[in-house]
């Protein structure tokens, strides 16, 4: 079995991996809007509104913080939030990697910032993400997430943000 590693999918140096963590760790309230986001790529949507008046002013000020973050860091190219009707109104990126990290990349991006995160006191030998398995049969698969602890038994990790039902018999 070959192993192909890309060193670009596991650089924890720059926009992604912040937002993965901003996301994971607040899904509770920042889910909903995540697959809003989602669900207008899959549709080719542009835009996204969103209406907020429903929502405490904590939760508001924390999706607006929120989505004025993916606006500087080039994630929305634009965010407008109209305060007194509680809307916010994000136009999407139209960028393939922008669009695939809503898709689901967030959750390996997540998934990876967590085990190394758990593994601080005891490194990892190496972790990475979007590895690719090339099988002498030459089928190519993917897995989202591997770690190599340094009893050097790996653990893989399968990052399902959405439907994942159609995918277990595959695992």
């Amino acid at each position: 079995i070959d192993a192909q590693f890309d060193p670009s999918l596991y650089d924890t140096s720059g926009f992604f991996d912040d937002t993965a963590l901003q996301i994971g760790d607040g899904y509770t309230l920042l889910g909903e809007l995540v697959d809003r986001i989602r669900f207008a790529y899959r549709k080719s949507h542009t835009i996204v509104t969103l209406e907020l008046a429903q929502l405490s002013q904590k939760d508001v000020k924390a999706i607006t913080d929120f989505c004025r973050t993916l606006y500087e860091h080039t994630f929305l190219s634009r965010y407008h939030y109209q305060k007194p009707e509680k809307i916010a109104r994000l136009t999407l990126q139209s960028a393939p990697a922008i669009r695939q990290f809503f898709e689901g990349s967030w959750l390996e991006w997540y998934a990876l910032m967590a085990v190394q995160k758990l593994h601080q006191a005891q490194p990892l030998q190496a972790s990475a993400r979007g590895v690719k398995v090339v099988f002498p049969n030459e089928d190519l698969h993917e897995l989202d997430v591997v770690c190599l602890p340094l009893d050097n038994t790996p653990i893989c990790i399968e990052c399902k943000s959405g439907e994942f039902r159609r995918d277990i018999d595959k695992y």
